[in-house]
């Protein structure tokens, strides 16, 4: 062999043993990249879902009557029919939902927010609170919300709650933030209505209950929390209309007898993870399969059919809701206003079996993360996006034309470029030219959906989608 020979053979070698060191790099970075973004947690309120994902950041959808998704500040939305992030969050690490409308987060660094549902307004119009920060809580673990109040557990064990922000009219009248007396090594907290808990280290819980809102003063206050007798080795606490279910150490659940006393609860089964219902209880077990018991949202006793592989549950007034270890949601229960993620599958606005939660997609333009309050929405053609933001955030102009005998169409120009199309028509017009698209045009919630291929052909802009990580790309030429 010739020595040139020889550094060809040894530079082929080289580059060999170079491959498959690297291999298990790149074949993480694709796992990554193509499937990285899972939920982590998922909580229910009342006809609406909040859920978290492990990129910290918080995703919403259901009903938004009362403002509970917390997207506008004055709404005009009544439902979101898929998962839309919630803007300005980032960074999450828990999540905390109650009733219609009083959400809470932590962030990594340790602060509270608040976002939801608004009221005291003079102007007679229903708002949101968008995310805010709860002034004067620092260091925070994890956070409870109650009916007018938010409870925070600290790094050090101790624990802090507040009243409920409202707006600014409102403000002087929020109880500020303050330790809870007597509370230390506490691991968890939780709430239900004006009743707090807290779960301490000795496996020890502990009750107290909180002031209501100004405007509601009926009931006793008592903020010395009080140690409910005859539970011991609590790890975990769930309450919903003073139904209390509390988890011990091994795994075994008790309740409260109606004199009181505590009582064990479904023995045969071993329980990783408890959500307290309105008049229901769920369960997670150590096997990952999911029992429901009481007046469930489906009617039905015992196992939930049709799930595998869960890892974290969420319980709603109405629907139920369940992660599964691929970090997807499912949903189930009543679905009227798609809290579950889903459209409804049998009448009457209620799906029966769990579902997945539709898809979250990320719109990503030249690199920046795109915000709507209107979703995208995966089909089996492809992603619908909201036409008038979108084309908006492209630098084009969107317009609507009326016919003489009243129909309408659809326009978007942008540098010489005119898109014409109408509602639940799948052609559009561009130029001289007529183009065919994947689905028809349509209306979600208040916006006019297209495939993204009708702004990819019309206005001449690169998209690619990507539905393993459920990322839209956009690529917009400057100038």
């Amino acid at each position: 062999m010739t020595r040139r020979w020889r550094r060809v053979v040894l530079a082929l070698t080289l580059l060999l043993i170079f491959a498959a060191i690297m291999a298990p790099h790149f074949t993480l970075a694709a796992q990554v990249e193509g499937g990285g973004k899972r939920f982590i947690q998922v909580e229910g309120g009342r006809y609406y879902t909040a859920a978290l994902r492990n990129d910290g950041s918080v995703w919403i959808w259901g009903r938004n009557l009362w403002g509970e998704l917390g997207l506008q500040e004055t709404v005009n939305l009544r439902r979101i029919e898929a998962p839309v992030r919630v803007g300005r969050l980032s960074d999450i690490r828990s999540l905390s939902v109650y009733g219609s409308g009083h959400n809470l987060v932590v962030k990594s660094d340790g602060t509270v927010w608040q976002w939801g549902a608004a009221d005291g307004y003079a102007d007679q119009q229903v708002h949101s609170l968008l995310p805010r920060q709860v002034d004067g809580v620092s260091s925070a673990a994890t956070a409870a919300a109650g009916e007018d109040f938010g409870v925070a557990l600290l790094e050090d064990g101790t624990v802090w709650s507040w009243g409920r922000y409202r707006n600014e009219a409102l403000a002087q009248d929020a109880r500020k933030p303050a330790p809870v007396p007597g509370l230390s090594n506490v691991v968890q907290v939780a709430a239900d209505g004006r009743n707090a808990y807290a779960v301490k280290s000795d496996g020890s819980l502990w009750k107290w209950r909180e002031p209501s809102a100004p405007s509601n003063t009926d009931g006793a206050v008592s903020l010395h929390p009080v140690k409910i007798m005859g539970f011991s080795k609590i790890k975990q606490v769930s309450a919903n209309n003073d139904q209390l279910y509390a988890l011990d150490s091994k795994g075994k659940l008790w309740t409260l007898s109606g004199s009181g006393k505590a009582k064990s609860y479904h023995s045969e089964l071993t329980i990783q993870s408890v959500r307290a219902g309105d008049g229901y209880v769920l369960l997670l077990t150590a096997q990952g399969d999911v029992f429901s018991f009481g007046s469930t949202v489906t009617g039905k006793q015992g196992k939930v059919a049709g799930l595998l592989g869960v890892t974290a549950i969420g319980a709603g007034s109405h629907h139920n809701l369940a992660i599964t270890k691929d970090g997807r949601v499912w949903g189930w229960g009543g679905d009227k206003y798609y809290e579950t993620g889903g459209p409804p599958t049998s009448e009457g606005g209620m799906a029966y079996r769990p579902a997945p939660a539709r898809q979250a997609v990320d719109i990503m333009i030249n690199g920046q993360r795109f915000d709507s309050i209107f979703p995208a929405i995966v089909t089996d053609f492809g992603v619908l996006v909201p036409a008038k933001p979108l084309s908006q955030a492209l630098g084009a102009e969107f317009s609507m034309l009326r016919d003489e005998d009243g129909s309408g169409s659809y326009q978007i120009g942008s540098n010489g470029r005119t898109v014409t199309f109408m509602m639940n028509q799948s052609l559009f017009q561009t130029g001289t030219k007529q183009a065919a698209l994947p689905e028809p045009v349509t209306a979600v919630t208040g916006a006019v959906m297209v495939p993204y291929q009708l702004l990819e052909k019309g206005l001449g802009v690169k998209m690619t989608w990507n539905p393993q990580a459920g990322v839209l790309t956009v690529d917009r030429a400057e100038g």
